[in-house]
This record gives C-alpha cells, structure tokens and sequence, in this order.
C-alpha cells in the first residue's frame, strides 16, 4: 500500500483497476435494490444513487486512460 501525505485530511479511496471500481458499484446497486425498506429509509435510495454517479466517475476515469 502507498501512502501519500497532503494538506487534504479527507479519507480518500485508490483503486488499482476498473475491476475494483466495478465490484463495489454493483455491490451499492445490488444493495440498494434489494435491501433498503423505503418505509423506514426514503432518504436513503437517493443518496445511494448520488453515491453511485461518484464512482461511476471513476469508472469513467478508467476508461479513459490511455
């Protein structure tokens, strides 16, 4: 693991492949549709689906190196 020191203190995420980028959207999708009880949760659809635009993003950065 490589570690980098910046002025930013957010947690960050490094992905090393697009594979890696498109386990964990599938698994916010997977989760997203098939347990979240929108009775008890209605807030938490949308912010999954913000969510997942982000690391669609990412994926999209994958896509475009060259």
């Amino acid at each position: 693991m490589k570690r980098k020191k910046t002025k930013d203190l957010r947690p960050a995420l490094a992905f090393d492949n697009r594979k890696e980028v498109r386990l964990i959207l599938d698994a916010l999708n997977a989760y997203r549709i098939h347990h979240i009880d929108l009775h008890i949760y209605p807030y938490l659809e949308e912010e999954l689906k913000s969510l997942c635009d982000e690391i669609e993003k990412v994926e999209q950065m994958f896509n475009k190196k060259g």
